[in-house]
């Protein structure tokens, strides 16, 4: 299935912090995440030091979000 590219009109839009922050990026898909969290494939405490999660959503799970 090939879906056409909405473009971003509202730019980024930051959950938590209100300053510029660095670290290594890790994040993917919230589904994906929420399948992968408590098992062996989820990062151990310590690889969370020094990082910025990102999460990507679904087009149906952005609008639930906003709602």
């Amino acid at each position: 299935m090939v879906r056409n590219l909405k473009p971003n009109s509202s730019g980024w839009r930051w959950l938590q912090g209100k300053h510029a922050v660095s670290g290594r990026a890790w994040g993917g898909c919230i589904d994906v995440l929420e399948d992968i969290e408590g098992t062996r494939f989820w990062p151990s405490p310590d690889f969370w030091i020094n990082r910025i999660l990102l999460f990507d959503a679904r087009d149906d799970i952005e609008r639930e979000i906003s709602q």
